[in-house]
């Protein structure tokens, strides 16, 4: 049997489901064309604040890191940083504790001056002077004179005392030994008044003895090692500050 010729009617049918069809893939694909859309666009929205966040935590933190390293290796105040790079110091701190950022240009002088840091050797060989340069502190050395001229004073009366002491201690070591002695002599031990006087006198060279004997001796010894060390580093100090090419 022969195919039945299609009649209108059926291309008509076939049309419009066509068209239908049509209409679904493509509603279909606009759908998916708004899905990607978003994903993409939430993607975007991700990305722009995950890259403030870096800046702010790592770029700006980083760079208030270098500032602070910079002044510390240095020893450089704020004030001078603000200075070199023409600024307030108010500016400085805010950068350090990652609040502001530098004007480009600054900021641009001070990776400069980083630089020169950073491609110094390590460890810092040790400072030979400046040729043809010389650095004198006169008041600095008037001043060590003086505390030396009164240390080397304070020694020799320390000295004047010690010889002192060491001339009465031995005159009280003598004046003990004789105390002792006439207390056990028979002419003391039958004479009570005069026993009796002996033993005040010599409870009273022991109480001197022992308050200023051997133990004042000591003291003072102690207290010139102590002047003989502050000498020895005011004269060593001067020296440290006469006039030299720093």
């Amino acid at each position: 049997m022969g195919k039945s010729p299609v009649t209108s009617s059926q291309l008509t049918h076939h049309f419009f489901l066509e068209i239908v069809i049509s209409i679904v893939v493509i509603k279909n694909f606009y759908y998916r064309i708004i899905y990607y859309k978003f994903v993409i666009d939430i993607f975007v929205i991700i990305i722009y604040y995950y890259n403030i966040y870096y800046y702010k935590t790592y770029l700006v933190f980083s760079n208030m890191n270098y500032y602070q390293s910079f002044r510390a290796k240095i020893q450089l105040s704020q004030s001078l940083l603000a200075r070199w790079l023409k600024v307030s110091q108010s500016l400085i701190n805010f950068a350090e504790n990652g609040k502001r950022k530098l004007p480009s240009s600054a900021d641009a002088q001070f990776f400069k001056m980083f630089q020169l840091l950073d491609v110094l050797p390590e460890p810092v060989p040790t400072w030979s002077g400046m040729h043809g340069s010389v650095i004198s502190q006169p008041e600095k050395i008037e001043a060590l004179g003086h505390k030396l001229q009164v240390c080397e004073r304070d020694l020799q009366s320390l000295r004047t005392q010690k010889l002192q002491v060491e001339s009465d201690t031995q005159k009280q070591e003598r004046a003990l030994a004789f105390g002792k002695t006439a207390l056990e002599a028979d002419f003391v031990t039958h004479d009570p008044r005069l026993k009796d006087a002996v033993e005040r006198w010599f409870d009273d060279v022991r109480l001197k003895y022992a308050l200023a004997g051997p133990r004042a001796i000591k003291q003072l010894h102690f207290q010139l090692e102590q002047k003989e060390r502050e000498q020895k580093f005011l004269e060593n100090t001067i020296l440290d500050y006469a006039p030299g090419p720093y």
